[in-house]
């Protein structure tokens, strides 16, 4: 597990030293976070707050509107090599390449489809992509032909808007096996675990690819806006493991979050 020093303020990692069970009470204490956070525990639950200036436990049920808690400023990142697991279907489809390993270009694929891409299975299996960006179209183009060496159907409806079809169950399957998180419908989608555990350098390109789908440049901060609340929650992670401090807000006339 990640633990702080709070005299150094630097992580580290520790071993589990043991684990207990106890019986659920009856009543839970949640609490939220200026940032738009909020973490649910018991009662007793010891909770780190700031009282001038020094940083001591008090159990959750004591905890006051105000209180000042210890956030850490960047999240740990891994430094290995995110690997896939191999799609085992059998069939005719021999022109679709399925990548070992996550790379950079993979991220940021993965990222706009997080935000404008969506999945389909039934006569056929497919993975499509939404745009009426010729650039963004152009680049997912050759990110998913970098990537799986796979060719799109388009098609283009009456407002102008194209999908990009990837037509495959090999890559279906593919997609359905390493990032399951991706063909939730919109109000479900989620980072998949396999990007959110990757190097930074990974999550910088997939945020790349999520902000030119879902991203916006307001008068007082750049956002990414989602009708997921776990997606809100995870871009949130993702931010804070290359550094960057987010806050989520629900925008309750469009029942959506913006990080």
């Amino acid at each position: 597990v990640h633990s702080v020093d709070f005299e150094t303020n630097e992580t580290t990692k520790l071993p589990v030293d043991r684990v207990s069970r106890h019986e659920a009470p009856d009543e839970f204490v949640r609490v939220e976070f200026s940032n738009g956070r909020s973490v649910t525990v018991t009662p007793e639950h010891p909770m780190f707050v700031d009282a001038d200036g020094e940083v001591g436990t008090v159990e959750a049920r004591e905890m006051t509107d105000g209180a000042f808690v210890p956030a850490p400023r960047k999240l740990p990142n891994s430094t290995a090599a995110v690997a896939f697991d191999d799609e085992p279907h059998v069939g005719k489809e021999r022109d679709v390449d399925l990548p070992n390993d996550l790379t950079e270009d993979l991220a940021e694929a993965l990222g706009l489809l997080v935000a404008e891409g969506h999945s389909y299975a039934g006569s056929s299996h497919e993975i499509g992509f939404s745009n009426q960006d010729e650039r963004l179209l152009a680049r997912m183009d050759m990110l998913m032909r970098r990537a799986f060496g796979l060719m799109s159907t388009d098609t283009t409806n009456a407002a102008g808007t194209v999908t990009k079809r990837w037509v495959s169950t090999k890559l279906y399957r593919w997609f359905e096996r390493n990032v399951p998180e991706l063909m939730a419908t919109a109000r479900h989608k989620r980072i998949p675990a396999r990007v959110l555990g990757a190097s930074e350098e990974h999550i910088r390109r997939f945020l790349v690819g999520a902000f030119a789908g879902d991203g916006g440049v307001e008068s007082e901060a750049m956002a990414l806006s989602t009708s997921s609340r776990g997606l809100a929650d995870d871009y949130a992670d993702a931010l804070s493991k290359i550094g960057v401090a987010s806050r989520i807000h629900y925008n309750s006339a469009e029942d959506s979050w913006k990080t």
